[in-house]
This record gives C-alpha cells, sequence and structure tokens, in this order.
C-alpha cells in the first residue's frame, strides 16, 4: 500500500515540478504573459499541497531538477 502511495505522490510531484518550469521558462523567453502567470501560480500551491505528504509519510522528496530539462517552442502563438 504505502509503494503504491509513494508512486503517486513521486509522480504527482514531478508532473508539477515539470509544468512549474516549463512555465517558468516560457515566462522567461516570452515575458509575464498570461495564462502562464496565472498557471504558474497554481503549480507552487500544488506542489505546496502535496509536501506535507511526503512528510507525513516519510517518503523522500524528490529534487527539482526539471529547469534543466525542459524546453519550449520559439512562440506561444
Amino acid at each position: 500500500m504505502l509503494e503504491n502511495l509513494e508512486s503517486a505522490l513521486v509522480e504527482a510531484l514531478e508532473d508539477e515540478y515539470k509544468a512549474r518550469a516549463t512555465y517558468e521558462l516560457v515566462i522567461s523567453k516570452f515575458g509575464r504573459i498570461r495564462p502562464f502567470i496565472n498557471i504558474i501560480e497554481s503549480e507552487k500551491r500544488h506542489i505546496q499541497a502535496l509536501l506535507p505528504l511526503f512528510r507525513k509519510y516519510q517518503i523522500p522528496i524528490p529534487v527539482d531538477n526539471w529547469a534543466e530539462k525542459v524546453t519550449v517552442t520559439a512562440s506561444v502563438a
């Protein structure tokens, strides 16, 4: 049971890390444009909501290394 929980939490947090890194890169490349400035705040809240579950169940929190992995297109249009 705990293995499934750990797997699900890690997958959820990694997904949030990836999304946040993607939106940070979009904002860095194209400026503070909507909807990205709004969405990134949601991603940050999702991450903050997940972290207490890692602590509660004593699951190691994965390192966020998505900043060097994500790419964005040449245009947001």
